[in-house]
Parts: structure tokens; sequence; C-alpha cells
């Protein structure tokens, strides 16, 4: 979703990440024995540059009509334009602690993604799969290309998910990336001439 016009945006968000640095990783994850960049280190990174652009994010939460938890992510620019993204809030249990943790890791990964702005190397993101080893996880965008991919060729969610073993697309293996596309491109009807 975006606004009619995205150009001064656009131009504002290219100056932007001509400045941004990558956040740093100011909080070790003991089980991974890994450093990652906290929500707070990504937006202490990027803010005085976003304002310096006139661009701005604002994240807020909403259920859908599903039942299921969304984080919206807005960046907005000074003249009214904005660009729009949705990730799904999936916590591995059904408790506040778990729900917390997931908004603020959707939180983090939106944040970034919206402003192109490099926070780790995505180790932190196995404790919210359920994983017990160290998997390179999907990124977002190709988590969106497998999506748009399942509903175009109408494939069956759930039983694309089973196959891959996984209860959510971003938790696929980067590893199993081209098979999921390939898997799905064998379902797309031929054109007819």
């Amino acid at each position: 979703m975006k606004s009619e016009s995205i150009k001064e945006l656009a131009t504002a968000l290219a100056n932007a990440q001509g400045e941004l640095e990558h956040a740093k990783k100011d909080t070790k994850n003991e089980y991974f024995k890994s450093k990652y960049a906290t929500l707070a280190g990504c937006i202490d990174a990027a803010k005085p540059i976003l304002v310096k652009n006139g661009l701005a994010v604002i994240q807020t939460t909403d259920i859908m009509d599903s039942g299921a938890f969304i984080l919206n992510t807005i960046l907005t620019h000074s003249s009214g334009e904005y660009i729009n993204g949705k990730y799904l809030i999936n916590p591995v249990k059904q408790d506040p602690q778990s729900f917390g943790s997931a908004v603020t890791y959707a939180r983090r990964y939106a944040f970034c993604a919206i402003i192109g702005l490099a926070a780790d190397d995505d180790d932190d993101g196995n404790g919210t799969s359920g994983k017990n080893s160290k998997t390179d996880f999907i990124t977002n965008e190709q988590a969106v290309n497998i999506d748009l991919l399942i509903n175009e060729v109408g494939a069956d969610k759930k039983a694309f998910l089973n196959y891959f073993r996984v209860s959510d697309i971003k938790n696929i293996d980067v590893k199993n990336y081209d098979s999921a596309i390939a898997m799905l491109e064998k379902k797309r009807k031929p054109k007819e001439a």
C-alpha cells in the first residue's frame, strides 16, 4: 500500500540510505552465542538521518477478520507521501510474554526492512521459530514472493507449509527458497495462445 505518488519519499529515502550505517549489534543472544541489534539500537541508528530527510516510521498492531495479529509499518514523508507494509505476528506460544517478544521481533525486522537498514545476521531469529539449531531463514522479501506466488497459482498454503515443515513462510530455510519457488512455478497454468 502506498500513496498515489512516492517521488519525494523515494528521493528522501535514497538520501537517507546513503547516510545510514549498520546498526550496532548491542545485545548478546546467550542461547545462540551471537550478537544482534535491538529495536532501540536500530531506531537510534536511523532516527537522526530519517528526521534530517523528513522521514518517519509509524508502527501499529491490528487484528484481521481471521483473528490473526499483524504489524503495520508505515514509512511517511513530510510531503504526506507514504508506503506501508504488513507483517504477520506469529508467537511461538499464546501467552503475553511470547506475544510481546513476537511484536518486538516483528517491529525490529519491519523497521529495518522499510528503510533498508542492516541490523544483524538473523542469528536471533531462531528463538521465534522454536527451532534449536542455527538456521538461515528466507528474507521478508523472499517470504512475500512465496506468499504472492502461492496466491497466484492457487496452491494449498497449509500443504505447502507442511511440506517444508514450518508453521509460517518466514521460517523456511534459505536453502529451500529456490525449490519452493520451483515447486510453485510448476503449478502455474500455461498461458493460452
